[in-house]
């Protein structure tokens, strides 16, 4: 407080104390003692009596956060399917390790969710978690929300929307010729055995494992064929084993 005292500089303070005031005053007195040389060996000392008045006021980021544009970047992430299996797995992911600690704003949508950020370099670090945990393909745009050319000074809001990949675990999905050559020669119908950071794909015939980066993903997005819901379970009674002629001998199963 006695540094916002003018004039304290140029004298010497030799004793400070409080005076009591009432608790919801809002006011902070205090009693100074300050000395000054007026001349060789001489001495003045004076009693100062100074008043303080507390004011209340929010910080910086709270005042913020009550204004418009309070947000310089978001983050939309969207799962255009009517099951999100995998959106609800990147939402305990989001849960889990406290990546949305620098959101200022969560808004929930039809298809995902809005987070708002008040610095841009969280909403890419954001961004950046979110393709390390499921395929997905990000699209960024900026809008100009405010301008001062003589300063030459620009405000701009940034919005990144993320797309996950519409298969989802236990879905029965359709690749392209080309993708199922290069895993393998697989067949064009498989089926998700998992979906992280990889699509992880099984061939219900022979059981061969597959996976698909985000890349390869979204160059030749599958068709899904058949969701998790639409499946049935059933349960194997016996199994017979075939001998390879017999094999041979059945028709060719069409391609899908």
């Amino acid at each position: 407080c006695l540094k916002r005292v003018r004039g304290l500089k140029r004298v010497r303070v030799a004793d400070a104390a409080w005076i009591w005031t009432e608790p919801h005053s809002m006011r902070l007195r205090t009693r100074l003692t300050i000395q000054k040389e007026v001349a060789p060996g001489a001495v003045l000392q004076q009693p100062l009596e100074c008043e303080f008045v507390i004011r209340n006021q929010q910080c910086a980021d709270c005042r913020q956060q009550f204004e418009n544009f309070a947000w310089t970047a978001s983050v939309q992430v969207r799962q255009r399917v009517p099951h999100k299996r995998t959106f609800f797995y990147l939402e305990q992911a989001i849960l889990k390790k406290n990546a949305q600690a620098a959101a200022v704003k969560i808004e929930q949508f039809r298809d995902g969710l809005d987070f708002f950020f008040r610095q841009r370099n969280d909403a890419v670090r954001f961004v950046q978690f979110l393709k390390d945990c499921v395929p997905c393909t990000v699209k960024e745009t900026k809008k100009l929300v405010s301008a001062d050319t003589h300063s030459n000074l620009f405000n701009h809001q940034y919005t990144s929307l993320v797309v996950l990949a519409a298969a989802c675990k236990d879905d029965v999905i359709v690749v392209d010729q080309r993708t199922a050559n290069r895993l393998g020669t697989l067949p064009r119908l498989l089926l998700v055995r998992s979906v992280n950071a990889v699509v992880r794909l099984v061939d219900s015939c022979s059981g061969r494992l597959a996976e698909v980066n985000s890349d390869a993903y979204f160059r030749a997005p599958p068709v899904v064929a058949l969701s998790a819901r639409q499946l049935e379970a059933f349960v194997v009674l016996d199994c017979e084993r075939v001998a390879d002629d017999a094999i041979a001998a059945l028709p060719p199963t069409p391609a899908p």
